[in-house]
């Protein structure tokens, strides 16, 4: 028996004793936390982790596009708090300044405190740890309290889908999500895959339909 799940790192991390103590496999295609798959023999993840997507974000902000002065503003979870760490720690490395570190939980609704104290830093650079559903939200927020960021926020792969601009609209220009896959790859078994969803679905794949089909190959195949 195996179960495949849950979709967020805090849940599989949560769970994961319980699957551990059952000797009952653990499969999940998004938990991107580093702590996840070696935390049990009975635990697997497919998608790459914040072990390797912070310092990637990091290095491009601060080596490609030159920007020294970088604040962070986090979800406050296990995969927000573990992704804020990794891609501080890789910034301050190449020598970023890292200006403000603000967080806020997935309830909140006011923002406007947290991003009074990050406008008053004056970053560069806004890195933004959130997930889909909070990132439309999130960024709104952000734009009626003045917080003019536009063109240097940076957000995990997570939020590379066509449904952030469904969630955010006009807000979230200037948002670089950094994808861990793209529609527009022109590989022929990417091609079809794509094709295949757009023709089932009506919509575009985002990055976790791309990990659940990789799962489902990988079911498939062994």
């Amino acid at each position: 028996m195996a179960e495949i799940g849950d979709f967020s790192s805090t849940a599989c991390l949560a769970a994961q004793p319980i699957y551990d103590r059952a000797g009952m496999v653990q499969l999940c295609p998004t938990a991107s936390h580093p702590n996840f798959a070696p935390g049990s023999p009975w635990s697997f993840g497919i998608v790459g982790t914040q072990a390797g997507e912070g310092p990637f974000v990091a290095r491009y902000a601060v080596q490609k596009l030159g920007k020294k002065r970088i604040a962070v503003l986090y979800i406050n979870n296990d995969w927000g708090i573990v992704s804020r760490d990794l891609f501080i720690k890789a910034a301050k490395e190449m020598g970023a300044d890292i200006v403000a570190v603000e967080s806020y939980f997935e309830t909140d609704k006011d923002f406007t405190g947290v991003l009074t104290k990050l406008r008053g830093q004056k970053p560069e650079l806004l890195l933004h740890p959130v997930l889909l559903q909070r990132g439309g939200a999130d960024q709104q927020a952000a734009r009626e309290a003045r917080l003019d960021r536009r063109d240097h926020d940076w957000g995990p792969g997570s939020l590379y889908s066509p449904k952030l601009l469904e969630i955010g609209g006009d807000s979230v220009n200037g948002l670089t999500p950094a994808p861990r896959s793209s529609p527009k790859d022109p590989q022929p078994e990417v091609q079809k895959f794509v094709k295949g969803f757009e023709a089932k679905y009506k919509s575009t794949p985002n990055t976790f339909a791309v990990v659940a089909y990789d799962l489902d190959q990988l079911c498939s195949h062994s």
